[in-house]
């Protein structure tokens, strides 16, 4: 079995319990090998990107792990870590987060990244926020080792702005 096989079942499974439509998961399947592109079409054209550069690390040691894979769904997009911990930059659309733009609308998008090593508990990072037309030197994401009794997956999700926050909680706060 080669290794993006190998990698489809527990991405699947992930993508299945964070409520993936059957296209998500036919897109992510086909992304295991791809590149990535250099503009991604939405509705209203091109859409507005920024670079960022995972890095993944052992959680007990702090050392980077080499041969690791991050998966970025919305970018169809799959990259190795070197022997640094780091991918090579990646350069990601900004996908705007619709959750909330009835109440406070959002200037950044979200990205999903999907986080594999040998030897350590898959983790999925939800809600990455990233700002169009920036360059960002992570997320790090540190990686536990797989042990009996391990989780079979573990889960992140990252904090919202804090300055829309405060936005959001002075435009509702009762007079």
């Amino acid at each position: 079995m080669t290794r993006p096989a190998k990698l489809l079942l527990p991405i699947l499974f992930v993508c299945l319990l964070l409520g993936g439509s059957a296209a998500m998961l036919l897109r992510l399947a086909a992304s295991l090998g791809s590149a990535p592109t250099e503009s991604i079409p939405t509705a209203a054209g091109a859409a507005a990107h920024a670079v960022l550069t995972p890095t993944l690390l052992d959680a007990a040691t702090g050392e980077p792990i080499c041969g690791g894979v991050v998966c970025i769904p919305e970018a169809s997009l799959r990259a190795e870590t070197a022997a640094n911990g780091k991918t090579a930059p990646l350069r990601v659309p900004v996908l705007p987060d619709s959750r909330y733009s009835e109440v406070q609308s959002a200037p950044w998008g979200e990205l999903l990244l999907l986080t594999y090593a040998e030897g350590y508990v898959p983790i999925a990072y939800l809600y990455r926020g990233i700002y169009a037309e920036s360059e960002l030197a992570g997320p790090i994401i540190r990686l536990t080792a797989q042990t009996e009794g391990s989780p079979a997956f573990c889960y992140l999700a990252a904090d919202p702005d804090p300055l829309w926050v405060q936005t959001l909680l002075t435009a509702y706060a009762p007079k």
